[in-house]
């Protein structure tokens, strides 16, 4: 009777414990499946694609619910921008991998369409620092052209009009002023490749940071050369006591980045409102 009594106990007890198991097993899987449906009703992000650090800040620094991660030399931001989802990427390396950026973008979060951010270089006296291009062509220089087709914002700091790749030789059209180029960068034009070649939807935009070349600062462009602190130093020192422009030159290329980033901001709210 003894030995009966020890078994009915250990049985009892093996019950209470597969039903506790039991219990907590659904309870977890529950717990899954309401996020799971979510995602399912969830409508795409919309996808920014970042030239640098900058830039990606300006956009991340908008979003609520966000979080951070880095794989395959990607640094990836997920977050909700006035409701709604978004997904913000930029390359680690100092060379990117351009096609990798985008692949792993649309494999991974297969957003509804994308915006490129680029920091450019004005091509244009006219264009003040800060100012954003919004691309309705984005060129080669030897002829071949992309034309982007969204139907982007314009306001105060937003333009529409040409971007250029850098370091190639203009001519042709590239010298009519109905065709000219607003800027130059090195981002947009194979991003813009990238983005055709998977199928996904985009607007490129360029915000310009430096001047035509002609009217940039030989003392700024020096302190960006020095790798050291005591260089960097020696060029501040050489600003305050020889070339105080050079402090006024780099005082407006920090106010252009501060009004740059609140412009970035504002664009990527807009776009996504707008995007329903």
């Amino acid at each position: 009777m003894r030995w009966l009594w020890q078994h009915g106990i250990r049985w009892a007890t093996s019950r209470v414990v597969d039903e506790a198991k039991r219990a907590a097993t659904n309870e977890f899987l529950g717990d899954q499946e309401e996020p799971d449906e979510q995602a399912e009703d969830a409508p795409n992000p919309v996808a920014f694609l970042c030239q640098t650090k900058f830039l990606f800040d300006a956009v991340a620094d908008e979003l609520a619910s966000k979080r951070h991660f880095e794989a395959n030399h990607l640094v990836v931001c997920t977050g909700k921008l006035t409701g709604r989802p978004v997904v913000i990427v930029r390359s680690q390396a100092s060379s990117p991998d351009v096609p990798h950026l985008v692949a792993a973008t649309v494999d991974g979060h297969h957003p509804r369409f994308a915006l490129t951010l680029s920091e450019a270089t004005a091509l244009n006296r006219d264009i003040a620092p800060a100012t954003v291009v919004m691309a309705t062509r984005v060129m080669d220089g030897q002829g071949h052209t992309l034309r982007i087709d969204g139907q982007s914002p314009t306001g105060s700091g937003l333009i529409r009009g040409s971007i250029l790749h850098s370091g190639v030789t203009r001519g042709g059209e590239l010298t009519d002023p109905e065709h000219a180029p607003q800027c130059e960068d090195t981002w947009s034009l194979p991003l813009a490749r990238a983005c055709g070649t998977t199928g996904l939807p985009l607007m490129v935009a360029a915000v310009v940071l430096q001047p035509p070349t002609e009217l940039q600062s030989k003392e700024t462009a020096a302190l960006k050369h020095q790798q050291s602190l005591a260089g960097k130093t020696g060029v501040l020192a050489g600003m305050l006591f020889k070339k105080r422009s050079g402090l006024r030159d780099l005082w407006n290329e920090n106010q252009a980045r501060w009004d740059a980033a609140v412009r970035v901001g504002e664009l990527a709210k807009r776009l996504v409102q707008a995007s329903g």
